[in-house]
């Protein structure tokens, strides 16, 4: 069933979506042409006609940045609102089928989540896209090569992307999460179910907060102690010496970088939890569809 649910849900969400790429793609392929690169573009009457060319550049940027800012705020609001309607007159549909809640919070998690990474992704497909012109393919091979040289100073950037990757997900994991526990718990607040809504969000949004500053205490010192260590090893080279000194920081930046990360995403993973707990225990026990 968990599998007909989302085959449900992506194809109730992918016109939305997927007409919104499309016009984010193409809108970035044409300021591929309009917009001037190293002074020249792929239309030879604007490069002679300076002052149209300067009002169509600036019209089809304002509209390539609108459109960015639309699938970003659209991707949350679709999301949102799936959630938010299931709760409400349409669950009265919903939750006659023989689906559980479980089934229905992973189902509209997943559409959710894979639909914020799609977004990003073709976000920065069309900002390639739009820079193409300017010959960054051609510079390609210098990514490996950089790689090669950060991991040769003793750095780890794989740990690095792999940070960066966990924490991003988890984060999105959790702030989903939030406002379905939200959604779900707001209809018991109040007789509004938006309102209710709203100030379940404060209260978890703030208790979000509260952990985080917890967690923040809980590495200052570490982290301090590390960027000492650092400082230390950095006032004792001299500028001829960059390449024994970043050598011998790799370990304590790596460090770091694990320390921070690993302890924000236990913390991401803990409100995860917590927030799933809260939003299935509302839907199965305390479910309040007025």
């Amino acid at each position: 069933m968990l599998g007909k649910l989302l085959k449900y849900e992506f194809k109730a969400t992918a016109r939305i979506f997927l007409l919104m790429y499309a016009a984010l793609l193409v809108v970035a392929a044409l300021n591929a042409v309009v917009v001037p690169f190293n002074g020249r573009t792929f239309i030879a009457f604007l490069d002679a006609l300076p002052f149209l060319q300067d009002i169509i550049t600036s019209l089809s940027i304002l509209l390539y940045v609108l459109l960015i800012v639309a699938v970003f705020v659209m991707t949350v609001v679709v999301i949102l609102i799936r959630f938010y309607r299931m709760l409400g007159n349409e669950g009265y549909l919903w939750f006659t089928l023989p689906v559980t809640a479980n089934q229905h919070i992973i189902s509209k998690l997943i559409a959710a989540l894979v639909w914020s990474v799609a977004s990003c992704v073709v976000v920065l497909l069309s900002v390639l896209l739009l820079t193409l012109p300017a010959g960054w393919i051609s510079e390609l091979w210098r990514i490996p090569w950089a790689w090669q040289e950060v991991v040769g100073f003793g750095f780890n950037p794989g740990l690095w992307l792999f940070c960066l990757v966990a924490i991003l997900l988890l984060s999105g994991l959790s702030s989903l999460l939030m406002c379905y526990s939200a959604m779900a718990i707001g209809p018991n607040l109040t007789k509004s179910r938006l309102g209710g809504t709203v100030l379940a969000f404060i209260i978890v949004y703030f208790a979000v907060q509260i952990l985080s500053t917890i967690q923040l205490l809980l590495i200052a010192g570490p982290l301090t102690m590390e960027a000492q260590s650092i400082a230390a090893i950095s006032s004792s080279m001299y500028v001829t010496d960059l390449i024994t000194a970043l050598s011998q920081i790799a370990g304590a930046v790596d460090s770091m970088v694990l320390m921070t990360t690993s302890t924000f995403c236990v913390g991401y993973l803990v409100t995860a939890v917590v927030f799933y707990i809260l939003t299935r225990h509302f839907m199965t026990n305390k479910l309040n569809l007025s």
